[in-house]
Order: structure tokens, then C-alpha cells, then sequence
């Protein structure tokens, strides 16, 4: 497996947006408008590949204006079902946290997670913020993590 980093320039990318529509979007009814793509532009976009390169998982990063510390939302994080429990998501976050961290020596990172998921994100160091909510029909609630951290997914490991 390789980890790599993709802009929406990329020849990969398309296969990324299919495996989202594929995990993420059809099984709720939905499909990607052209709009939501361009709303997603500038986005860092972290994948795995398999040895034949194709995408079997991956998360986008957002960039957030928070004020007193530097902040982003994971969102869209998605492995191939057949992959699921396999520790892909876990090395996709802390590939993602390591290269924060280059970026910002202090970060607040924040997600959404499903209501059904919140333990992955918990065993990474995140903390629940607030109740639930619900997003694109589903029940969801507020993570964050600050960073640096002594947590399971810090990057320092």
C-alpha cells in the first residue's frame, strides 16, 4: 500500500471522486453536483493506493479560519468496503496528522464522524464536542483533536 497526497489536477482524482460516490454518496441516494466539486477546490485530498494504483481509500483536508490557532475538517473519509477493518482508515489519519503537523507546529483538527464510527476517531485521540446532529440525513456528531498530542495517532509515533 502507498500513501500519497492528490489535487484535483491530478489524473487520479476522478477515481477518487467514484470511490466517494461509490461509499459515500449512492448508498444515501446522492450524487456529486458539479458545484460541490468546485466548492472542494484547494483541498488537500490523501489516498491509498494498491500495487496497481488504484484508490481503495483516502480523506480530504479543509483548511478552516479559526482565529487564535491554526484549524482544518477532515471530511469524506472513505475506504472500499472490501477494505474495511483493515487499519487503512488509521494510517490514512495519521499519514494526514503527520503531514499537518510539517505544516503547523499547533493545529486543531475537527470532523464530523457518524454517529456509528465515533469509536475509530475516539482510539485516534479525538474527543466528542457538543450532542448529535444530523448531516445528509445521517446522525453525526462534532470531533477535534489539538495537535501536537500524546494520543494514538500522533504523529511523533
Amino acid at each position: 500500500m502507498t500513501i500519497t497526497w492528490i489535487t484535483q489536477q491530478d489524473p487520479l482524482w476522478e477515481s477518487w471522486v467514484s470511490l466517494r460516490d461509490e461509499i459515500l454518496r449512492r448508498p444515501l441516494g446522492l450524487q456529486f453536483t458539479a458545484e460541490d466539486l468546485r466548492a472542494e477546490a484547494g483541498e488537500l485530498i490523501c489516498i491509498a493506493l494498491d500495487e496497481n494504483h488504484q484508490i481503495f481509500g483516502g480523506l480530504q483536508v479543509k483548511k478552516l479560519d479559526n482565529g487564535e490557532i491554526p484549524a482544518v475538517k477532515i471530511r469524506q473519509v472513505a475506504v472500499r468496503e472490501s477494505q474495511q477493518g483493515s487499519g487503512i482508515g488509521k494510517q490514512l489519519m495519521i499519514a494526514a496528522e503527520q503531514r499537518l503537523l510539517r505544516d503547523f507546529p499547533k493545529l486543531l483538527i475537527v470532523l464530523h464522524s457518524r454517529a456509528t464510527v465515533t469509536g475509530f476517531y475516539e482510539a485516534l485521540g479525538y474527543r466528542v464536542e457538543g450532542t448529535g446532529f444530523l448531516e445528509v440525513g445521517i446522525e453525526h456528531v462534532k470531533m477535534a483533536k489539538k495537535l501536537p498530542s500524546s494520543t494514538p495517532g500522533d504523529a511523533a509515533e
